[in-house]
């Protein structure tokens, strides 16, 4: 299959905003990430987020956008390592604490690239961290589906959004059925702050072994949205050097203190 000036080649993952292709540009020959999805505002909507935010060495690029009549093709860098999970899962989630220091340095330097040019991601999981080389040595922040701009009149969002395991209490209190459970220091709302908890969730992914495969309770019509905010809230936690569930070097380095500042209940001090 062809599109605009590109080969479809095969398929590289799926998800529940659509399907992404290897992909060839015919005339030079460049490999390219092809990301189909239904035509939308919202598909809209993401394209020209990753339009806003493409120009900095940790952000994925985002190269052409090649509309039909009921679909649309985003057509984004490739990246020849893969994404950070299948890196990290190769190694039992014990990563030395240097390669995730490495690793924590670009993703921030992404964050506040974005967060300069209005816009928070709001979704950030190993899954959606690329590596642009086949070395691991390059991170590429990727999938703006769930990102927002930023409005400094009125900074919090109350609609959810992101991946369970990885968000923040105050993103988990905007279900219905959590307003009863949550105390005042809570805010109804969440804001940009509410990526640096899934960064401080994430660094605890690369760092303590088994963290990640705790299992995550669905949100179902807000009824499990109190035993989450409760879970979510005291799950990532550093454990003490020597114990199960300690980084695989002495502690964590400086990476866990500053993960569990991440993860603190309330989001000012993060």
């Amino acid at each position: 299959m062809v599109v605009g000036g590109y080969a479809l080649g095969p398929e590289l993952g799926s998800g529940a905003f659509g399907q992404v292709y290897k992909g060839l540009a015919r005339k030079t020959g460049q490999t390219v990430a092809i990301k189909e999805t239904a035509r939308s505002a919202e598909g809209i909507k993401e394209w020209d987020v990753m339009s806003l935010v493409s120009g900095h060495a940790h952000v994925v690029q985002a190269i052409e956008l090649i509309e039909h009549a009921q679909r649309v093709f985003y057509i984004l860098e490739y990246a020849h390592g893969g994404d950070l999970f299948t890196y990290a899962k190769r190694y039992g989630f014990k990563l030395p604490e240097e390669d995730v220091r490495t690793i924590t340095r670009q993703i921030v330097a992404a964050l506040l690239h974005i967060n300069a040019r209005g816009v928070a991601h709001f979704d950030l999981k190993p899954e959606n961290v690329l590596f642009r080389d086949a070395e691991h040595s390059h991170t590429l922040l990727a999938d703006f589906g769930a990102a927002k701009l930023l409005d400094e009149a009125s900074p919090l969002f109350t609609r959810p959004a992101g991946t369970i395991p990885y968000m923040a209490p105050e993103v988990l209190a905007c279900y219905p059925g959590a307003e009863d459970a949550t105390d005042e220091d809570v805010p109804r709302g969440f804001s940009k702050l509410a990526d640096n908890w899934s960064l401080g969730v994430l660094v605890h992914v690369l760092l303590y072994a088994g963290c990640y495969t705790s299992s995550p309770t669905i949100v179902h019509r807000g009824r499990t949205a109190v035993p989450l905010l409760e879970r979510n809230a005291g799950l990532y936690r550093p454990a003490a050097p020597n114990q199960p569930g300690a980084p695989n070097d002495a502690g964590g380095g400086a990476c866990a203190p500053m993960a569990a500042g991440c993860t603190g209940q309330q989001a000012w001090p993060r």
